[in-house]
């Protein structure tokens, strides 16, 4: 696997400032962000929910919710080691609660932080993935 796609609900101000964080991080794989409607352009076979996040691998590999979560950050090398941790027995159900718990209230959660609305969030993207365009580009 030498590079990730990162599918994200892109209705979601939550999710839109992660892709915006996601592109902002050193990268030790190169990624990208993808909006969930194209990842049902590219891949119309794969079901998914609203709450799913989806990584899918350069070499066909998928990755849902919270496996999603943790290669996500595999790919940062800031987070590697974070990812390893979360990924052992130990740790991996409170992983897999944590982005549960976030996921389904991602919207609840924008609120509260205030987030900008869904358009400013995409202009924002667009300017931090275009300067960065070589190792995170919009799919």
């Amino acid at each position: 696997m030498d590079r990730l796609t990162i599918h994200y609900d892109e209705t979601c101000r939550f999710c839109l400032n992660c892709a915006i964080w996601l592109a902002q991080q050193a990268a030790g794989l190169p990624h990208r962000a993808g909006a969930e409607s194209l990842l049902h352009q590219r891949f119309p076979e794969l079901r998914t929910e609203r709450d799913d996040l989806i990584v899918i691998g350069s070499g066909g590999e998928v990755f849902r919710d919270d496996a999603a979560f943790i290669t996500a950050l595999w790919a940062l090398e800031e987070y590697r080691e974070w990812s390893a941790r979360l990924a052992a027995p130990a740790l991996r159900k409170l992983a897999r609660k944590g982005f549960e718990r976030v996921s389904k209230r991602r919207h609840a959660i924008s609120e509260w932080l205030g987030l900008k609305s869904d358009d400013e969030v995409k202009q924002a993207l667009e300017r931090v993935v275009g300067r960065r365009a070589p190792r995170c580009a919009i799919g």
